[in-house]
């Protein structure tokens, strides 16, 4: 029988790609390289307590320019697999509704932030 995998701990991030010159030459050196590279900040941070509680951490970071990281994609894989059979659904298909579904969440919290923020500097430069 084999033994089943320890839960899962999710640590979901939105990382600004143009936060500084390092994060820009890894945003732009490839696709999900900088979301990637925090990953392993997270990792390092938090791992460690997520184990102490029994969970394996899965850091999952998009960058502002909608780049998921490595952990990220196994991720999606893993949930996709479960709704293609869930659903009858082929596991390409799971997938693309899977991401399409987290890049409009995305794309809704930035718009959020984004619209804060202009009602925060609306009201500032009224006064």
């Amino acid at each position: 029988m084999l033994a089943a995998s320890p839960p899962k701990a999710c640590d979901f991030a939105l990382t600004d790609s143009m936060q500084s010159a390092h994060t820009r030459t890894l945003a732009a050196t490839a696709p999900g390289l900088m979301s990637t590279a925090y990953e392993a900040v997270k990792r390092a941070k938090y791992a460690t307590f997520a184990e102490e509680d029994g969970f394996v951490l899965i850091p999952i970071l998009v960058d502002s320019f909608g780049a998921w990281g490595k952990s990220s994609s196994m991720f999606f894989d893993e949930v996709a697999k479960a709704q293609a059979k869930r659903f009858g659904l082929s596991k390409a298909m799971a997938r693309q509704l899977l991401l399409l579904d987290a890049n409009v969440t995305v794309m809704r919290g930035i718009a959020a932030v984004t619209m804060q923020f202009a009602e925060a500097s609306a009201t500032h430069t009224a006064l």
